[in-house]
């Protein structure tokens, strides 16, 4: 199975169709439709793994392990180079760090959703504007037939 194969069998798993993961993750569907071999880009790669947290990204990439992540399975943290003397202090501090930067990540994929469904929003309205001058145009060429007022009014 190609590493395309099993994204949508994650995808199958949350429920979600291919628009609404492009969207999510930020990667075009034309990008997707291009994946040669089945083979996920590193740069798509990335925009998954902060997209989706709790996929497994080895399972994704190999096959191997599970699908989706123990609900209870913490981060990796990057452990602190022994050789060099560090204080306790100085590792809470780096793992306050670094449970910041999830928090942040996260944040920022939420951001990057809403900034899609504004996206959305603003061509609809742009739509919705374009036919109302359509529409008032043709009102002031009294060209606009009558069942388009009763539609546009109701």
């Amino acid at each position: 199975m190609s590493q395309k194969e099993r994204l949508l069998q994650f995808l199958q798993h949350l429920g979600i169709g291919q628009n609404r993961f492009s969207k999510q993750a930020g990667i075009s569907s034309g990008n997707i439709a291009h994946w040669r071999n089945g083979v996920i880009p590193p740069k798509s790669l990335e925009k998954i793994r902060m997209a989706f947290p709790e996929l497994n990204v080895n399972w994704l990439l190999t096959g191997e392990g599970e699908m989706v992540k123990k609900k209870d399975s913490r981060p990796e943290k990057v452990e602190i180079n022994t050789i060099f003397p560090v204080s306790d202090d100085f590792k809470q501090e780096v793992s306050r760090l670094q449970e910041t930067l999830l928090i942040k990540d996260r944040e920022i994929v939420e951001l990057k959703q809403r900034i899609e469904e504004l996206k959305d929003d603003k061509a609809t309205l742009k739509h919705y504007i374009e036919t109302l001058e359509d529409a008032l145009q043709m009102l002031k060429e009294k060209t606009l037939p009558a069942h388009a007022i009763d539609a546009i009014a109701g």
